[in-house]
């Protein structure tokens, strides 16, 4: 029953792919210089959990995949499945900051960032040359 479950999910792996993604996995940490822990405790999962996703044993779950990718700044198809390129352009990466400030930002940073969506072109075209003047070095 449990692996026709797993076989139901959207994002479901076979084995050969789990495999694969272990590597990129390992290889990510190996290359930032990390323990399995101290790879784990970046993006709030357990050592055994990383293990076990290294070895192809487990599939991580969207969630995990989604704060590696921030974490580490990888993309999500390279890790998933190889695909290049490992490194989102920095507009991607610019993006995802903005879009974490959402998320996880200060209530002010909410309403400066709720209140900058709600201007029309012409407001945000102004609000923009304003900013570039006032933030020039």
């Amino acid at each position: 029953m449990a692996r026709k479950f797993r076989e139901e999910r959207d994002d479901y792996m076979d084995a050969e792919a789990l495999a694969a993604l272990g590597e990129r996995l390992k290889d990510l940490r190996i290359s930032a210089n990390l323990t399995q822990g101290e790879f784990a405790s970046k993006i709030g999962v357990t050592a055994a959990t990383i293990s076990t996703a290294e070895k192809g044993k487990t599939q991580p779950s969207a969630a995990i995949i989604g704060n590696i990718c921030r974490v580490f700044g990888v993309s999500e198809p390279w890790l998933r499945f190889g695909t290049e390129p490992k490194y989102p352009a920095d507009e991607d990466i610019e993006l995802r900051r903005v879009l974490d400030a959402v998320a996880n930002g200060t209530e002010e940073q909410q309403m400066a960032l709720r209140f900058v969506a709600g201007l029309d072109d012409k407001l945000l075209h102004a609000l923009v040359e304003y900013a570039k003047e006032f933030f020039k070095e």
